[in-house]
């Protein structure tokens, strides 16, 4: 991992640091990323880092979808502020594993564009007829799915260095629908980082905050424009399109189609995540959690 690249990052405050190491970089840096900001300085500077496998502590997570969302945004903000000022300044100074794994990195919330790219790709072919790639769906799916399979088979391979693999490993397929749920939030953080607007500093709540999050209407637009393409798709078939297109276009047409309601399966259940912060009951978080079972 970054340990064996010399590249283990500071995590929030989940780490220590020599102060002689904080002083020859100015102090802890400033802003929406600022463990990422100290890190990088940190080992520009030749010091190196230590990673232990060990919880020494733990935290609070968002318990609702605004509130993630918000945490999403500052992060990609303060990460693309790593990529477009501290890379370019220091990258003279870092090891080539060092530049590798910081690019990839503060790179990593360009995830809002490809997502998006994604999901546009079956609507300009609704919208436009212009197809992506000349390939039938089919084809798609049999060269496709080694990719995923592979994928996968290092992400289970990779868990057996997890810390507390009996509780942390498997499927994680919650993360994958708030992955996809929040390209919107990722795709602002890179916008914003482009023509270097400000935001404020987020700070992650420590209570849940009931009620349906703005960040839920470009998911809701997006499930609506499929469903009205979907009506659109169906009533261009029956009354308007020749027999002889039909067949030909068949494959292609519902091909896309699928395509496209791979993402909106995700972003229902995005959705669905969304209103259920509506039903959220704001208490003490830390309540209800025993700490000898967190010792132990």
């Amino acid at each position: 991992g970054l340990f064996g690249f010399g590249s283990s990052v500071a995590l929030g405050a989940n780490c220590t640091f020599r102060k002689v190491a904080l002083e020859s970089i100015g102090g802890h840096g400033i802003g929406l990323a600022e463990d990422l900001i100290t890190s990088i300085r940190l080992h520009a500077k030749g010091w190196k880092s230590v990673f232990n496998p060990v919880v020494v502590s733990r935290g609070l997570v968002p318990e609702d979808f605004g509130s993630f969302c918000k945490q999403q945004l500052k992060w990609s903000r303060g990460v693309f502020e790593v990529l477009f000022a501290e890379i370019p300044k220091l990258a003279k100074n870092l090891s080539v594993w060092q530049k590798i794994s910081y690019l990839a990195i503060s790179t990593y919330y360009l995830v809002g564009l490809t997502t998006f790219i994604y999901i546009i790709i079956p609507f300009l072919y609704f919208w436009t007829c212009i197809l992506p790639a000349n390939m039938d769906f089919s084809e798609f799916l049999i060269n496709g799915s080694p990719i995923v399979l592979i994928a996968t088979l290092i992400y289970l391979f990779v868990q057996r260095w997890l810390s507390h693999p009996e509780t942390e490993r498997g499927i994680h397929w919650r993360g994958m629908i708030l992955k996809t749920a929040t390209w919107p939030v990722f795709l602002l953080g890179n916008l914003l980082s482009v023509v270097n607007a400000e935001i404020p500093y987020i700070p992650t709540a420590k209570q849940s905050v009931k009620g349906l999050s703005p960040y839920t209407r470009p998911l809701i637009a997006q499930l609506i424009i499929f469903i009205l393409t979907f009506f659109y798709i169906v009533y261009s078939r029956l009354n308007t399109v020749s027999e002889g297109i039909l067949i030909l276009t068949s494959d292609k047409v519902w091909g896309m189609f699928s395509f496209a309601l791979l993402t909106i399966i995700l972003v229902i259940g995005g959705i669905y995540a969304a209103y259920q912060s509506r039903r959220l009951e704001v208490e003490e978080p830390w309540a209800k959690i025993n700490l000898d079972d967190i010792i132990s």
